[in-house]
């Protein structure tokens, strides 16, 4: 063993050596195998507590706490069929999941048949207005309860396609109403109306045919 003036020690094991020193005493304890420890510049080893130990590269282990997350990261074999069984004991109809493929989603631009779907449609229903914008791109069907001044049904808004199609419902509070429209709006196999039946419900339907043009198919009284 051997001591100096700043509480420093070297103290001989049978298999390896203790180092202590400093005024609070810190001891590092080398036995067994050889170790290699080696740094350079600024480099810093730090070791894990009193009760903790560090992770090999080759033994099995379970790292806790830990996140994989830099591009170079793989997984074994092994791992990716340990994940795999995790995976089917957690997802419900599997067999259904390994079964899809591209044929069992519906794309946004592709040509698809859907089969047994109901598209329901858009609705907007106001008591009374003295301005009815339809918006195409935003509901379908539009209802006014009890229209209780004249009527403008103006042009529609927004960026129809052809075969767009905008039913319009409208009911009086009982006092007819007088209805005009936007320039959009032609009569096909309909005139256009120009006043509500009081007390009666008013169906007028329109389709989009051209640029700034609406085909008026119908205006139908209750």
């Amino acid at each position: 063993m051997t001591q100096n003036s700043n509480n420093q020690k070297f103290t001989n094991n049978a298999d390896g050596f203790d180092l202590a020193g400093g005024t609070t005493a810190r001891k590092i304890t080398l036995s067994g195998a050889d170790v290699d420890i080696v740094g350079s510049g600024t480099a810093v080893i730090t070791f894990p507590s009193a009760t903790s130990t560090l992770a090999t590269l080759a033994l099995a282990e379970t790292l806790t706490n830990k996140d994989l997350s830099a591009a170079s990261n793989t997984l074994g074999s092994a791992n990716v069929a340990a994940a795999g069984a995790l995976m089917e004991s957690e997802v419900t109809n599997l067999a259904d999941v390994k079964a899809f493929d591209s044929t069992d989603y519906v794309t946004p631009t592709g040509t698809e048949t859907l089969t047994n779907k109901r598209i329901n449609k858009r609705t907007s229903t106001t008591t009374s207005t003295t301005t009815l914008t339809p918006s195409p791109a935003n509901y379908d069907v539009y209802t006014l309860t009890a229209q209780a001044a004249d009527l403008t049904i103006a042009n529609p808004t927004g960026t129809p396609v052809i075969g767009d199609t905008i039913a319009i419902y409208v009911t009086d509070n009982a006092t007819a109403r007088a209805i005009s429209f936007g320039t959009y709006y032609k009569g096909f196999g309909a005139a256009l109306p120009t006043t509500t039946t009081s007390g009666k419900t008013l169906l007028i339907t329109a389709q989009y045919y051209d640029t700034n043009l609406w085909s008026v198919l119908s205006a139908e009284i209750q």
